[in-house]
């Protein structure tokens, strides 16, 4: 297993280069999940998801293609459910 973060300040395009690696990686068929923690949420954007779908995954994985899983981290409403 590896871990890839993505850091860097707003603007720079963390979120396009994670989505991007992120798609490469599971077409070369590797097991990937691609998580934001962004409170923007443009992660979803980047792959087309529409917004009743991002609200109906509550914070869970979508799924994009057999390898590859999305997920969209609300930090405040994780720190409120527990």
């Amino acid at each position: 297993m590896r871990i890839l973060l993505f850091s860097g300040k707003g603007g720079v395009g963390k979120t396009t280069v994670s989505a991007a690696t992120g798609y490469r990686l599971s077409k070369l068929g590797y097991k990937t999940i691609v998580v934001s923690l962004d409170p923007a949420h443009s992660l979803g954007d980047s792959f087309d998801i529409p917004e009743e779908e991002k609200i109906k995954a509550k914070g869970l994985p979508i799924k994009i293609n057999d390898n590859l899983y999305i997920q969209e981290i609300d930090v405040q409403e994780e720190i409120d459910r527990y």
